[in-house]
């Protein structure tokens, strides 16, 4: 074997950094041996090599994966622990808190029913969550590609298994609202499609998922068929953060139903006899590339809880270019070969970017600080009916030190309230965001320049207070700087950002206070607020003359 074929294949460690030693771990579940998908070890075997892998990580769950199917059993004691909960809801309390236009989306969405309980009434679903992330170690059923992790099901498939495109279209850009609004989504599975015809606005879903950081790993389709010659849809488009997935068997060859494509499929992945959980705490086993693809999915996820930070890019390419080369995949898929979560994760943990030389810099000559001049601009919304334009809060312009690019200050309508000001340097001054919170409620505050992308402040309620997290968004990449759980009840909860200093406060009592190096440019500095239970109260800027 070449060296460049054993560099593919994980098994020599880039040039200048040490080859990882594999770790096996084996859960205790008790019937992880019969899962054939999830072996190999070392250079051989069809699996994915998941014991291996699983002495890097067994996943996180603050890692979200989205199931866009036909739901998932809440309830199954394999799935149950790690169903996602929407950080930003308080359950069952009849309102949108988060702002994000659908009431009690504590788990997810049901585009079928249009409801806040996206349970499965069929089994696909289901089971497909099982394979990316049923609770490994708890020496119950199966296990995972990720023992931890955020599942969020997403349902367009009704109890027939069979869905409406404009339901996958609605579902799709629901992932893609909630990752917009910091919901840490790094992927989306897709086991579906049988489209013939290019669907544009399918197609345009995906990609602004993949635009807001989303990897979308899509089934190749059970049609036995070359779909070079005949596309099949979702799967035969063209984004680059999609992976498209066909089926292998226990011999690593590509299954007799699987389609498949040389320039169209990606990659392949063990879909015959695969074991997973069913509805009503059962576990079964079938085959498919639906089975296929979330194998692909998990291994995103264990990617992403490996290295936080990676892009859809660097996650794609890790995948792609650590494949076990097969002769049963040669001319069948554009890698060749099938996936190595174990070899993948090795490619994503020891790429590090170069350190940079320092370059002196002068020491300034100091001058003195003039006072800052501080920009204020108060209103108050209840965030309780809709919104007219005699309720609407205008912005002041303050000629020579600040534009105003938006003067609606406050939507009712969805609970946001909105204002960009331009010309604020986060360095030489100060952005501060403010929102009175009542004993109920979340809250989200927003702090932007161009430099580094924006900063987000969330607030969620619990039983035992508030949860208070601090993210930071830059591009396609959302990082979770800090987060802490308090006792709180009401008061003005205050974002603020100070040099490369941010800082987070509930009447008073600083709940998060952390530094970020990228914090610092100038740019814009905008607010918003998603808010219920609480008032919003002001919003000032200040910046040095």
């Amino acid at each position: 074997m070449d060296q460049a074929r054993r560099r593919r294949q994980g098994l020599v460690a880039p040039e200048g950094l040490e080859a990882r030693i594999a770790l096996s771990v084996v859960p205790n579940d008790p019937s992880f041996a019969s899962q054939w998908a999830l072996g190999g070890t070392g250079t051989s075997g069809p699996g994915l090599h998941a014991a291996d892998a699983w002495g890097i990580t067994t996943g996180s769950r603050q890692v979200v994966v989205a199931v866009v199917d036909s739901g998932i059993d809440f309830s199954h004691p394999d799935l149950a622990a790690n169903i996602w909960t929407n950080p930003l809801e308080i359950a069952g309390n009849g309102k949108d808190d988060d702002g994000n236009g659908y009431v009690d989306d504590v788990h997810g969405w049901d585009f079928v029913d249009n409801d806040n309980t996206p349970q499965d009434g069929f089994y696909h679903g289901t089971f497909v969550s099982g394979i990316i992330g049923a609770v490994g170690n708890n020496s119950l059923g199966v296990s995972g590609v990720n023992w931890q992790v955020s599942i969020l099901p997403v349902r367009f498939q009704g109890n027939s298994g069979t869905g409406y495109t404009g339901a996958a279209i609605y579902a799709l850009n629901y992932i893609t609202q909630l990752k917009r609004e910091g919901i840490p989504i790094v992927v989306t599975n897709i086991s579906w499609g049988g489209l013939t015809s290019l669907s544009g606005s399918v197609d345009t879903a995906i990609r602004a998922q993949v635009a807001a950081g989303i990897t979308v790993v899509v089934a190749a389709g059970n049609d036995g068929s070359d779909t070079d010659l005949v596309p099949r849809y979702p799967s035969s488009f063209t984004s680059d953060g999609m992976i498209t997935v066909a089926a292998t068997d226990s011999a690593d060859r590509l299954a007799g139903f699987s389609n498949y494509g040389v320039t169209s499929i990606d990659v392949g992945a063990p879909g015959v006899g695969i074991l997973s959980t069913l509805p009503g705490g059962g576990y079964g086993s079938l085959s498919g590339t639906s089975f296929a693809a979330p194998q692909v999915t998990g291994t995103v996820a264990l990617l992403a809880a490996a290295r936080p930070n990676a892009t859809v890019s660097q996650i794609r390419s890790a995948i792609l270019d650590s494949v076990d080369v097969v002769p049963g995949l040669a001319g069948k898929v554009a890698t060749g070969g099938r996936v190595n979560a174990f070899a993948a994760l090795q490619r994503i943990t020891t790429t590090v970017a170069p350190t940079p030389v320092p370059t002196p810099t002068p020491t300034p000559t100091p001058t003195p600080a003039p006072a800052p001049i501080v920009f204020t601009r108060v209103f108050a919304d209840e965030f309780n009916r809709p919104n007219t334009a005699s309720l609407r809060a205008p912005w002041l312009t303050k000629s020579g030190l600040f534009s105003v690019t938006s003067w609606r200050a406050v939507s009712r309508a969805t609970g946001v309230s909105l204002a960009v000001v331009n010309g604020v340097s986060l360095v030489d001054g100060s952005v501060r965001a403010t929102v009175t919170m009542g004993t109920s409620g979340s809250a989200g505050l927003v702090l932007r320049d161009t430099t580094s992308g924006r900063y987000v402040a969330t607030l969620s309620r619990t039983a035992a207070g508030v949860v208070a997290r601090i993210w930071r968004q830059q591009g396609s990449v959302t990082t979770l700087l800090g987060s802490t759980a308090a006792g709180a009840s009401g008061g003005v909860l205050e974002f603020t950002a100070v040099g490369t200093r941010l800082t987070l406060s509930l009447g008073g009592r600083q709940l998060l206070a952390l530094d970020d190096s990228a914090l610092r440019g100038a740019g814009a500095a905008g607010l918003r607020f998603t808010a219920a239970g609480g008032t919003a109260d002001s919003f000032s800027l200040s910046k040095r003359a």
